[in-house]
């Protein structure tokens, strides 16, 4: 047995390298109420269409990146301004690019922003308290 305990070491070594850097994917939470959503015209990095999301943010970063085919939208589905959000980002960013290629500008403050994991939403005009109408 002692002399497998130096095999047993390195093994145990070698798993928690592999599965260290899956545990830092942690998902950072978001939330917050919608002040204005942007559409990214010139993005081409995650090949699909992304939307710059600026939230008066209770909690997480005040701007966020909504992306077609990578994002996913739950409840109310009104990712608009004046509703409410809760969600969950990727530890990644991205950028919000506007215009025609070849002149295309970031938009300030997406320049580098978290990318929308999962995000549920409330209706529009729905307050933080008042539930949903019967």
């Amino acid at each position: 047995m002692r002399k497998n305990l130096p095999v047993i070491f390195v093994l145990l070594i070698i798993v928690w390298g592999l599965i260290w850097p899956i545990a830092s994917w942690a998902a950072i939470p978001f939330g917050g109420r919608v002040t204005s959503v942007i559409p990214c015209t010139c993005n081409w990095e995650l090949g699909d269409f992304s939307f710059c999301v600026e939230q008066l943010p209770v909690a997480g970063p005040p701007f966020l990146i909504f992306t077609t085919g990578v994002s996913r939208l739950y409840s109310y589905f009104q990712l608009l301004p004046g509703s409410w959000i809760l969600g969950n980002t990727y530890p990644m960013v991205s950028s919000c690019w506007v215009g025609l290629i070849p002149f295309c500008v970031p938009v300030d403050g997406c320049a580098l922003a978290s990318v929308i994991s999962i995000v549920g939403t409330s209706g529009v005009g729905m307050t933080a308290g008042s539930g949903s109408p019967l």
